[in-house]
């Protein structure tokens, strides 16, 4: 037990001088260069793990991150390297005990999928049908543990040299979300959580746990059969639309209906069936919300399609925003006006995300009028949801009643369930 506490400090320890290494000489360039965006990106970059995850995250939300951040942010790749055959034998044999391969009647140890956690592995069970196996990275808390410590220095170069806002809430959040991504106990109550919302539904698939072959460092569930979200883009428009569709009711009926939010839409976290149905295949970073935020998403809704000013004060007040004032109010509503823009006129529409650049340059212009504005907690998540399905619905050119969509879910009512 010592000995691996002693090799954790160790990793830590270089994982820290590593990352602090290279954010400090950022830090340094970006104060006498032109290109921030790219100095800022490339530092982050380097370092992969949890840091690109999370500078990922930062990249969708245009109004947070000005569009040449987010354009050079993007160019990251979450490529972790996939962990030889002796890891995987390690990992197994620590979850499942000596003879786990006993358990299984075929188990590939050449993993078919890579990410910046774990990496996931096909198998036969022991009743003939298909599996897959996700296995942790080894030592990732001391991993996410070292790159939280320089997150606060990430938030404090574009605090100092990007925007106009205090990050705080927005540190606190994602620090919460990415330990409870490496949780997979916990990951496996949001798969049953999510099982028991869709009951019944044909819009969306999700895996049964395996809770026998499962750990907190392994999750084991069915396999679902499925192409991936770019190898429908060429399908006929009349299916594109029915899988915009899915994934909308996917996403959101959760969301309005009990108030829990599948918070990462990135497209490499679902495939898609043969009837167009969604396989929903990752539930690490699940948030789950108070009424309040509900009621303050559908009152923003109602306020920007009335124009009413009013009632969206209230619904930033209920949001988390403070020191709400007219002028911070007409700035906002530049971002509510992007986000509800698909929901706003009752007509068949393809979501168009050209005025997100207008919007994001809009805001950073006029928030650099304001100091120090805390962005709630609550908006990271909520933000980040909204435009991963934004791309993916504009990528699908689907054209549909967004608004008659996004009313049906909502159903007229501000409290959920």
């Amino acid at each position: 037990m010592e000995l691996e506490k002693n090799s954790n400090f160790k990793s830590r320890a270089k994982r820290y001088v590593n990352v602090s290494s290279s954010l400090a000489l950022a830090g340094a360039k970006v104060a006498f260069k032109d290109n921030k965006a790219e100095i800022i990106a490339k530092a982050i970059g380097s370092l992969r793990g949890p840091l690109v995850k999370i500078a990922q995250l930062l990249a969708l939300m245009p109004d947070i991150i000005p569009e040449s951040y987010a354009e050079e942010l993007l160019k990251l790749q979450q490529n972790a390297p996939v962990m030889d055959s002796n890891f995987v034998n390690k990992r197994m044999e620590s979850e499942l005990g000596k003879n786990w391969e006993k358990k299984f009647l075929n188990f590939d140890k050449k993993a078919f999928r890579g990410a910046s956690l774990g990496q996931v592995h096909k198998a036969i069970g022991l009743d003939g049908k298909a599996i897959v196996c996700k296995l942790q990275y080894p030592d990732m808390e001391t991993v996410i543990d070292a790159d939280l410590r320089q997150l606060k220095l990430i938030l404090s170069l574009l605090e100092m040299f990007v925007i106009s806002a205090d990050t705080k809430n927005l540190y606190q959040e994602i620090s919460d979300r990415l330990y409870e991504e490496i949780d997979y106990v916990n990951e496996a109550k949001n798969i049953k959580l999510f099982e028991k919302i869709h009951k019944g539904k044909e819009y969306v698939n999700i895996p049964f746990v395996i809770s026998k072959l499962s750990s907190d460092k392994l999750l084991t569930m069915a396999y679902l059969e499925g192409r991936k979200f770019e190898e429908v883009l060429k399908e006929n428009q009349n299916i594109k639309n029915k899988i915009a569709e899915n994934l909308f009711k996917t996403f959101y009926i959760p969301f309005y209906e009990k108030g829990i939010l599948h918070a990462d839409s990135h497209t490499g976290n679902y495939t898609i069936a043969h009837d167009g149905s969604i396989n929903l295949l990752d539930f690490g970073c699940i948030r789950k919300f108070e009424k309040k935020t509900i009621e303050a998403v559908v009152l923003l809704y109602k306020a920007t399609l009335h124009n009413d000013n009013d009632m969206a004060k209230e619904a930033y007040s209920k949001w988390g925003f403070e020191n709400i004032t007219n002028d911070l109010i007409e700035v906002l509503n530049v971002w509510a006006k992007f986000i509800y823009a698909p929901f706003l006129k009752d007509k068949t529409q393809i979501v168009d995300m050209s005025y997100g650049k207008e919007a994001a340059l809009k805001i950073h212009k006029e928030l650099k009028k304001f100091k120090n504005i805390s962005i709630p907690r609550e908006f990271v998540y909520i933000d980040r949801t909204n435009l991963g399905l934004y791309c993916a619905f504009a990528q699908l050119k689907a054209k549909l009643n967004w608004h008659q969509l996004f009313n049906s879910c909502i159903k007229d009512k501000i409290l959920y369930k």
